[in-house]
């Protein structure tokens, strides 16, 4: 009943709120369920930023962020009512999600699809098949998959394209996704992870030489700038990956007969040669979960 685009984003951002606090109704009734996921995903469109009174400041409310905190909030409550099949639906909630990933993510900015992706392997690493979850991650991954396959292709043609920004970004975004996904998925994402895993650690050390060679040129400070920031971050998602999908890991011998091996020659080596101001401490943060996943073994 109320007017002005900010009014309404601040009653849309309230409802969506107030619905993510009652899972047990959101489970005990499926389609109203499916209603307001649905809206939620009608929301991630409403670029409109409303800007609400609170106290003796004035808020910016974005509704985009709201419903993809709502969506993965009920995703977390209700996953397994979206991974399987209800009645009357001819297919899980999720495969019609993933179907049309695109069209509801493509006004989303790069954060709020992370969000986005953690929600869905929520739901995906909810599903009680392995061959219908693995199926599932493939189709998730589809997109990020492609634009990583295109850029790894380039890279081997013309490794000079590293060193573009749009690429840097694009490499990032990418890896954080996975990264959303890995959290959220558990021990299920190791399929995925197989599939980009030596083309990473190739990455990274491209990147870290990268790094090395401007610092060499330009000294500390270049440290400082936008390239070697992105290029760091590139690394620096690399490592969460790895220690993400290793913390959930649950077989460890594969763990560290197949994953660790060129894991410590790429990262290792690299930390080990590297200039001071290049070293990450990252690197130790993995090297520590590592050894508190695997214990005391004769790789370690």
């Amino acid at each position: 009943m109320i007017r002005g685009k900010d009014n309404k984003a601040v009653v849309a951002s309230n409802i969506m709120y107030i619905v993510g606090q009652y899972p047990r109704f959101l489970k005990a009734h499926w389609k109203f369920l499916k209603t307001v996921v649905n809206k939620l995903f009608e929301f991630m469109h409403e670029t409109h930023e409303g800007r609400c009174p609170n106290g003796r400041k004035t808020e910016t409310i974005g509704v985009q962020d709201m419903a993809c905190d709502t969506f993965i909030i009920i995703a977390r409550c209700c996953k397994r009512n979206m991974s399987v099949l209800q009645q009357d639906d001819h297919e899980p909630f999720i495969d019609e999600i993933i179907r049309n990933l695109d069209k509801i993510t493509n006004d989303l900015s790069p954060s709020q699809i992370h969000t986005f992706y953690e929600a869905c392997g929520l739901i995906v690493g909810h599903v009680p098949s392995s061959s219908s979850q693995a199926r599932m991650l493939a189709s998730l991954m589809a997109a990020p998959n492609n634009a990583w396959d295109a850029i790894v292709a380039q890279a081997r043609d013309d490794p000079g394209i590293l060193t573009h920004t749009d690429t840097i970004k694009m490499l990032g975004s990418v890896l954080k996704t996975n990264v959303a996904v890995c959290v959220s998925v558990g021990a299920g994402f190791l399929p995925q992870l197989s599939r980009i895993y030596l083309d990473m650690l190739a990455l990274y050390r491209s990147s870290s030489q990268l790094i090395s060679n401007t610092i060499a040129s330009d000294g500390p400070i270049a440290t400082r700038t936008p390239r070697v920031r992105g290029l760091r971050t590139i690394k620096k998602e690399v490592l969460k990956l790895v220690e993400a999908y290793i913390t959930h890991a649950d077989d460890l011998d594969q763990v560290n007969n197949v994953l660790i091996p060129p894991l410590l020659e790429a990262v290792l080596v690299d930390y080990n040669q590297n200039l001071p101001e290049a070293r990450d401490h990252e690197v130790l943060d993995t090297m520590t979960a590592i050894i508190r996943k695997l214990g005391v073994s004769p790789m370690i």
